[in-house]
């Protein structure tokens, strides 16, 4: 668990180093799920900055990236959408990627399967 979030803050200070200053305040994106944002395009702009997320579940990060990539999530165990995380998700990336960022972490393992997120 541990090295999971050693790797996220790293992910996290080489994201906040591109184009910018570290003191600069940092800015949380929440995703909604809300039924305004259901069928609407997101604009340039909405995918421009990474999303953080902070000792966040895992079902809420793997749900929202989900619906974003148009992916069924499946989980094989209840336990696995309980695991807290520090998480930070650029939509410039592809599924592919994503996924293999998250099976760097110790405890998680996810496959992609015929439109269907796996998350073991």
């Amino acid at each position: 668990m541990l090295s999971g979030i050693a790797y996220a803050a790293v992910q996290l200070v080489r994201h906040g180093q591109v184009g910018g200053d570290l003191q600069s305040p940092t800015q949380e994106v929440r995703i909604s799920n809300s039924p305004q944002m259901q069928g609407k395009a997101l604009s340039a702009d909405s995918t421009a900055q990474p999303v953080v997320y902070e000792d966040a579940e895992l079902a809420t990060i793997v749900n929202d990236i989900s619906t974003f990539y148009q992916v069924k999530p499946v989980y094989k165990k209840e336990d696995s959408k309980h695991i807290r995380l520090y998480f930070t998700w650029d939509k410039h990336s592809s599924i592919d990627d994503i996924v293999d960022t998250f099976n760097k972490f110790e405890r998680i393992h996810i496959t992609l399967e015929n439109k269907k997120l796996i998350v073991e």
